[in-house]
């Protein structure tokens, strides 16, 4: 899968964010969907049940729940794309 593949997108707060795989194992990046551009937001290294985020300067000072929603919702994107890929293999 390239590194420009969209696992999925969702929509919190009215703002549209794109997950799509990193080069990195276990690894996503979050995007800021912004009409026809995508802003990356952050990294979100997803394992077991523990997800860690590396977000970028321009988007902290943020709400702390803001945080845990926005990672919690691509981490659903990113679980739901991975089982969707073991089903069809």
């Amino acid at each position: 899968m390239g590194v420009n593949t969209e696992l999925g997108r969702f929509i919190h707060c009215g703002d549209t964010f794109a997950v799509a795989p990193s080069a990195a194992p276990h690894t996503v990046r979050l995007y800021s969907v912004q009409g026809d551009h995508r802003i990356l937001a952050c990294t979100v290294s997803v394992v077991g049940d523990s997800a860690a985020a590396s977000w970028g300067a321009a988007w902290l000072g943020q709400p702390a729940d803001w945080y845990t929603r926005v990672e919690a919702a691509a981490v659903a994107v990113y679980r739901a794309a991975s089982a969707r890929r073991e089903a069809a293999s």
